[in-house]
């Protein structure tokens, strides 16, 4: 995934309005939920995952943060952000590109992530 936050928004925005576009009977009654949930999914992975931060964010306090963006998101499946916030903290989003990047300049054999973007946010 690029560095730069622009980068990342646009990709994310183009991401949730495709996807809501193809499943209208999903979790996210708009497109906006749908990019909503999936930055603050990018967010919580950069949170539980970098060494350098030593305090990390709870579920409780994510699940507020992302009920604070809109009136849409007050009333999002609680169980469901549950789930979500879990699978993060319990395995970090892997990207190819940095598979193959990281893996090549070890002299490890890249592998295939098992989980992409769109199969981890909405599975």
């Amino acid at each position: 995934m690029p560095g730069e936050g622009q980068k990342i928004d646009r990709i994310l925005e183009k991401y949730a309005e495709r996807y809501y576009a193809h499943n209208p009977n999903s979790y996210y009654v708009t497109a906006d939920v749908a990019y909503m949930v999936s930055f603050g999914l990018i967010l919580l992975n950069t949170d539980l995952h970098n060494p350098m931060n030593k305090v990390k964010i709870t579920c409780r306090d994510w699940k507020k943060n992302l009920r604070t963006l809109s009136d849409d998101m007050k009333n999002f499946d609680d169980a469901y952000l549950d789930i979500l916030y879990d699978k993060i903290a319990a395995e970090k989003i892997k990207f190819i590109d940095d598979e193959l990047r990281y893996g090549s300049m070890t002299g490890q054999v890249p592998t295939v992530p098992r989980k992409i973007l769109p199969s981890l946010f909405f599975f």
